[in-house]
């Protein structure tokens, strides 16, 4: 980017700085969620409700909390992964990818991980990949999958406690 666009890179990394624009340097987690402001949205879907008396408001915003509530118990109760359906989803997809590394077990928790492009080294200890992705999302990134696949480990204890459908 500095070769593209110099002004751009400058204002990135000396006047917003790394941690407010990417995710890695980000101090704290994100959980995998990107928000714009909440209030807006609220306001937006609650527009008409809001020209009426508060009491009015109120129940609308209770109608909607408990209708919210009601379809998510409903989708809850049907989840037979011990994670969410869409993290599910994106670790089905890693397995995957992670059939075609091999793994060379370095000692009880670490793991040299290699593709035909790819190598990565997974520490499971500290639930940590050079590539990064599962040291930022706490999801098991393909590298770490192909670690468990090699020694038969619970893939699902590896995620984090957000994840979990039964949180």
């Amino acid at each position: 980017m500095e070769k593209r666009f110099p002004s751009v890179a400058r204002y990135l990394k000396e006047i917003v700085g790394f941690e407010l624009w990417a995710r890695a340097h980000f101090p704290s987690k994100r959980y995998n969620i990107m928000t714009s402001n909440i209030a807006e949205s609220l306001n937006s879907m609650f527009k008409k409700a809001r020209e009426f008396p508060v009491v009015a408001l109120l129940y609308a915003i209770q109608a909607k909390m408990s209708s919210w509530f009601s379809d998510r118990r409903k989708i809850a109760a049907g989840i037979k992964s011990p994670i969410t359906p869409l993290m599910e989803e994106k670790v089905r997809e890693r397995w995957n990818e992670a059939e075609t590394f091999k793994v060379n077990q370095l000692n009880a928790m670490e793991f040299d991980v290699r593709g035909d492009l790819i190598e990565a080294l997974v520490d499971l200890s500290r639930r940590s990949c050079s590539c990064k992705v599962f040291d930022l999302e706490k999801l098991p990134c393909s590298h770490a999958i192909t670690t468990y696949n090699s020694g038969k480990m619970d893939l699902y204890s590896f995620c984090a406690q957000c994840y979990k459908s039964n949180a």
